[in-house]
């Protein structure tokens, strides 16, 4: 039961772990118009002494008793020790950003995966020890040294640590210890090492005041530094337990994380990971580009693990598959080539991914080094030529990818929003001619592909003709015509003059059928690639022709 005291005269939500985004705005209005939000914000400095300090108190306590009697139960434990507003706001919104705005689209978003899409008997990951602090250590000790590690005397500070083992437990600054400030002020592997050496495995779990260990700040920090994390976890391999954040998702969407991400996935078991950064996972990795030159790479090893996750939700609503299609580099359909690029590209060979053992584990001691070599290896080269070398890669590692995630789509596994939004992709994908994304719908999808329409209730047909995409129409009236729609790859097949005479004679909400929609050009239709309008005009004539010829079959 949530705190009440004080919410209805606030704002009328209690604050839980799926509502932050709308707790927070309500809350900010609030402080605005009580002049508290300086003080939340810490814009205003506490005044030394007098009058002004005893109404900057007064202003921050009113803020302080506002944010804990809105927190739920299980939130208000978040902030229970927060002496000040600005702690308690700071605290809330590192904690709680990460969670998803409306967890009922996707009711396993904070499922393991392995309990999601169960396919294996091992158990989830068990929690680890709670956090020990140390206590009672002699302050003056402390003070000296905070003092060499303040003033960036580190052989001083390292030496007095070897003779006093208890100042590991100062607090140096943002309330963290001086394994925190090393790692904030980048400090060299060595000094970091030492004092990792020094400390004990219950001191590396310390949290400074905004809750992050010092292991949770390298990797937001300087996700680059994986030597420094593996000394740390070496210490301590529970480290990766005492985040509420898993730090995986963290390095892998950070544009240096690509390492930090490899390694951190290869301390976690799969199953455990929540589907919600599960997905986000495969979305960052698409983003980046983070398809694996030789190896295997952690969107590639959890697709085959779990092809289901093709439409999971991420922490903003983005579903792997339902992305993918939005990206045109994505697709070789999606940028054309000159000449002499193509001659480049098709004389590429890019050799695919292995598949994967469930019982296998991404190989990150091999992986980081071996793509470095071979990346170098291609430097050598143009760096036109390794342009192309990088699109071939990605087409290759996407055409990969499909089949596994579109064979995972059924229409009845969905709910509303997901289903909503991949008939938009699919819309989408028409209409940029991604001809490579129907194919392997219509070859390994059970979802009804052909049911699919737009706002103007076409179909894929009617969009793909709209917009003079050859490949896209030729497949569709391909699949259109096989009786055995599973078998798209066989060069006989019957005609199923039935199926294709209903969706040429379709009509759209403007009453438009298959003839109508080809015979007008729209801003869709894409023909400015053709020079000159008697060009123009010509193919114009030939597309008429070809759907005439298809609608009188």
């Amino acid at each position: 039961m949530g705190r009440l005291n004080m919410t209805a005269t606030v704002v009328s939500i209690v604050l839980n772990h799926e509502n932050y985004k709308d707790w927070s705005f309500r809350m900010k209005t609030y402080f605005k118009a009580e002049d508290l939000w300086g003080i939340v914000k810490g814009t205003v400095d506490k005044p030394p002494v007098g009058e002004e300090r005893k109404a900057w108190k007064k202003k921050d306590a009113k803020a302080l008793y506002a944010i804990q009697n809105s927190c739920g139960d299980d939130i208000y434990p978040l902030i229970k020790d927060k002496t000040t507003a600005e702690k308690a706001w700071d605290t809330l919104s590192w904690r709680l950003r990460y969670e998803s705005p409306d967890e009922r689209r996707y009711e396993n978003a904070h499922k393991p995966v392995g309990e999601a899409y169960p396919n294996t008997a091992e158990s989830a990951l068990e929690g680890g020890p709670s956090v020990t602090r140390g206590a009672g250590h002699d302050e003056s000790i402390q003070e000296t040294f905070v003092k060499y590690v303040k003033s960036d005397d580190w052989d001083n500070a390292i030496n007095f640590l070897r003779q006093h083992p208890q100042a590991a437990t100062a607090r140096v600054s943002s309330n963290g210890t001086a394994l925190h400030y090393a790692i904030e002020k980048s400090c060299s592997v060595r000094i970091i090492q030492e004092l990792v050496e020094l400390m004990a495995m219950e001191h590396l779990e310390i949290q400074n005041w905004i809750g992050f260990t010092a292991f949770h700040c390298l990797i937001i920090l300087f996700p680059e530094r994986v030597e420094v994390a593996e000394c740390m976890v070496k210490k301590n391999p529970d480290l990766l337990l005492k985040s509420d954040i898993a730090l995986v998702v963290v390095a892998q969407g950070h544009t240096k994380g690509e390492r930090m991400a490899r390694y951190l996935y290869s301390l976690t078991r799969p199953e455990t990971i929540k589907v919600i950064d599960a997905a986000q996972l495969i979305f960052d990795g698409f983003r980046l580009h983070r398809f694996g030159t030789t190896l295997p790479h952690l969107a590639w090893d959890l697709i085959q693990r779990y092809p289901k996750l093709a439409m999971a939700t991420d922490k903003n609503d983005n579903i792997p598959l339902v992305t993918l299609a939005s990206n045109r580099f994505a697709f070789k359909s999606g940028r054309p080539l000159h000449l002499w690029e193509k001659l480049i590209y098709h004389g590429i060979r890019i050799k695919p991914l292995p598949t994967i053992n469930t019982d296998s584990r991404i190989n990150v001691d091999q992986g980081p080094h071996a793509e470095q070599k071979e990346n170098k290896r291609h430097h050598l080269i143009y760096s036109g030529i390794n342009r192309i070398y990088q699109i071939k890669l990605v087409h290759e590692r996407v055409q990969q990818f499909l089949p596994l995630m579109c064979k995972a789509v059924s229409g009845g596994d969905m709910n509303v929003y997901k289903e909503k939004k991949l008939k938009e992709t699919l819309c989408v994908a028409t209409e940029r001619g991604h001809v490579e994304y129907i194919t392997n719908f219509f070859g390994h999808s059970s979802y009804p592909v052909l049911d699919v329409r737009n706002k103007q209730n076409q179909s894929l047909f009617q969009i793909a003709a709209e917009c003079r995409h050859y490949n896209v129409y030729n497949i569709i009236c391909e699949f259109l015509r096989k009786r055995d729609k599973d078998a798209l790859d066989k060069s006989e097949y019957d005609l199923h003059s039935d199926e294709l005479k209903k969706a040429m004679e379709y009509k759209d909400n403007l009453g438009n059928n298959m003839l109508h929609t080809v015979a007008r050009i729209t801003p869709l239709s894409q023909i400015d690639h053709i020079q000159g309008a008697t060009l123009q005009m010509q193919r114009e004539l030939q597309w008429f022709k070809l759907v005439t010829k298809t609608s009188s079959i």
